[in-house]
């Protein structure tokens, strides 16, 4: 990430510790950049607001909804599964009522043919 300035710059001079140099220089070799670019992206990173704490803290907020999210996915699939249940149970309920309602008319419309039929059949004999 390269920042163009447009204000003028000055020189900064700051004192490492051997092993801290020793990560800048393998870091630059990484990059295939300076250790005075790295040390430059670094130090502007940090400015900005991009230190490693606030990286943490964001990190674990994040971590934090991603639990909550988890939480909320889990509680919507126990609820989605109830309904699930209960819409079945509701329908194994109105196939019963509808079979039901069939043989019953299927019984009764029997008799009342049955009955016509004697009805007749007594009719013409009385007369």
């Amino acid at each position: 990430m390269r920042i163009f300035m447009t204000d003028k710059t000055k020189p900064v001079s700051i004192r490492l510790a051997k092993n801290e140099i020793d990560q800048l220089q393998a870091r630059a070799y990484t990059l295939s950049a300076s250790v005075t670019g790295v040390a430059r992206d670094l130090i502007r990173t940090g400015l900005a607001g991009g230190d490693n704490k606030a990286l943490a803290d964001r990190l674990m907020l994040i971590e934090r909804r991603i639990v909550a999210l988890e939480q909320q996915g889990q509680e919507t699939h126990a609820r989605i599964q109830s309904i699930d249940q209960a819409a079945r149970d509701l329908l194994a309920m109105f196939e019963a009522a509808v079979e039901g309602a069939y043989w019953r008319e299927h019984r009764e419309g029997s008799m009342t043919r049955h009955l016509r039929i004697i009805a007749f059949i007594a009719a013409s004999l009385s007369r």
